[in-house]
């Protein structure tokens, strides 16, 4: 069930039910409710350190577990690169750390399971080479089994390495694409295919859509997305172009769709009238409302950018959510779906006032996934 878009309030309607022997019809009353951010947990020195550029997911197999990876912490001075595993109870409450052997020290990537295994895949980021930091091409796998994480390089020929990437698992092709980031030589949108049983890496071939923007999005980094299940696409909208002064973002407003049904796959433009431009909100796919959902990040920086959006993968439009209580706007944190109480997690990330160490939930749905 999802909530309608639109301010809340008290509204009057008819439920009108018709078959081969008539009509009936039933007067209904609807209460159309704000969207709620409600606090799940503050911590301190008991708990992860603030950080930003991580991993966040539920267990795949375990809809009560929470689990954290790495990214830049903010101590003992900001983008110092993590690899810490932590795991929260979301019945009993509570952080534990995680031992987790040869875990990668990069930030940044994008990380990724084989559905219903607990199995997962993490690729690109920056690592540390001295004074500076590199975009290595790496791939690891993930194997969240065992009491102790097992993290593994793959050996892999022919990549390049990516910071930002969206990256996800496809289960048509049985593999996983990434598109988009920031590598070496800047910002880009280029498509590659990794196959995990083969372990081999290839770039996609994409065919010119229509209209404007024919060879699709510009190249770009912190953009939001989700692939659309239902509609067999990716889907994003914003991020970092480059070419901006200092913390300028120079921040794309357009949205678009990757069309992964079609062969070869076919960039399509979508909507230029969303939100503000941004860059390293927190963002993920709604299963209930079947829509993006974003909220925070940055147009220059330094501001954060307001509103809960939603865009309408059914109908390939923006709409700006009505919010009661909110958490505190901010960057570079993640949100993630608790599908077993309904609700969006959200926690982490910073603004110009304060680093988070926080958890947050948002309720969706009354009819959680079960």
């Amino acid at each position: 069930m999802k909530g309608s878009y639109g301010p809340p309030g008290i509204f009057e309607g008819t439920l009108i039910a018709t078959c081969a022997a008539g009509e009936a019809r039933q007067p209904l009353t609807v209460t159309r409710q704000a969207i709620t951010f409600e606090p799940v947990l503050e911590w301190g020195d008991d708990g992860p350190p603030a950080r930003e550029y991580f991993s966040m997911w539920m267990d795949p197999l375990d809809s009560d577990v929470l689990w954290v990876y790495g990214g830049f912490h903010y101590r003992p001075q900001q983008f110092t690169v993590a690899a810490d595993m932590w795991r929260y109870d979301l019945v009993d409450g509570g952080w534990t750390a995680v031992e987790s052997a040869s875990a990668p020290l990069r930030a940044g990537g994008g990380l990724a399971f084989v559905p219903g295994t607990r199995t997962a895949y993490y690729y690109g980021g920056l690592a540390r080479d001295g004074d500076s930091f590199g975009v290595p091409f790496a791939v690891d796998r993930l194997a969240l089994d065992a009491d102790v994480p097992a993290w593994n390089p793959v050996e892999i020929e022919g990549g390049r390495g990516t910071y930002q990437p969206a990256f996800f698992y496809h289960p048509a092709r049985a593999a996983f694409i990434t598109l988009g980031g920031q590598g070496a030589l800047g910002t880009h949108m280029n498509v590659n295919v990794f196959d995990p049983e083969a372990g081999t890496w290839s770039a996609m071939d994409i065919a010119p859509g229509p209209g404007i923007g024919a060879a699709g999005p510009s190249g770009r980094t912190g953009f939001f997305w989700t692939w659309d299940p239902l509609g067999d696409r990716v889907v994003l909208f914003g991020g970092e172009q480059g070419g901006g002064e200092g913390f300028e973002c120079n921040c794309a407003t357009d949205t678009w769709a990757l069309n992964l049904g079609e062969d070869p796959p076919r960039w399509s433009r979508l909507a230029t009238d969303g939100p503000e431009g941004r860059r390293n909100g927190l963002y993920t796919y709604d299963p209930y409302g079947e829509r993006l959902l974003v909220w925070g990040g940055t147009p220059d920086g330094m501001a954060n950018a307001q509103g809960l959006w939603a865009f309408d993968l059914r109908t390939d439009t923006w709409h700006e959510l009505t919010v009661g209580e909110s958490a505190p706007l901010r960057s570079s944190g993640v949100a993630v779906i608790d599908a077993a109480r309904g609700r969006l997690v959200l926690g982490f990330g910073n603004n110009t006032e304060a680093i988070y160490q926080d958890l947050w939930g948002v309720p969706l749905t009354l009819d959680p996934l079960q």
